[in-house]
């Protein structure tokens, strides 16, 4: 009898552990997501001059689409950096290498949602003439994800 009531509390630890996971996880989500809807606002109101808020958080932004990374996370990291190269894109030259060297990175991620969402980073560097040697630079690995996505669906 009191076997199963130490085998029944470990359990419940183990439980209310896991719902304090889950719980984090979604603050964490909750947070990301508020944040990704003041960049669109700000953008949306002031146009590129947004950028200098956003500007010294760029450094902090792009370690979110490394694949080691939760895919919450690079799926987060990606889109408001899209966001920002899509209001700014003059702005965010300065950090082309650096966007454009994580987004190839997560054109190998082993997640669909997470290659794509990069292959449509590389769609919003393509419609900004200064982007494009970046895209230019990704052609290989982009045709090689594309490829292997198709060969997938057979």
């Amino acid at each position: 009898e009191r076997r199963e009531e130490r085998d029944a509390a470990e359990d419940d630890a183990e439980g209310d552990e896991l719902d304090e996971l889950y719980d984090e996880r979604d603050i964490d989500f909750g947070i990301m997501s508020r944040t990704l809807d003041l960049v669109c606002a700000g953008f949306q109101a002031a146009g590129d001059s947004f950028f200098h808020v956003v500007d010294p958080l760029i450094r902090h932004i792009v370690p979110f689409i490394d694949v080691s990374r939760a895919t919450n996370e690079q799926l987060w990291g990606i889109r408001i950096l899209c966001h920002i190269l899509k209001s700014a894109p003059e702005r965010t030259l300065k950090y082309q290498r650096r966007i454009a060297r994580s987004l190839i990175q997560s054109l190998t991620c082993s997640l669909p949602s997470v290659r794509k969402a990069a292959a449509r980073g590389f769609r919003v560097m393509a419609k900004h003439p200064k982007w494009v040697p970046s895209v230019v630079r990704a052609m290989h690995k982009l045709t090689s994800m594309l490829l292997e996505d198709l060969s997938l669906d057979e």
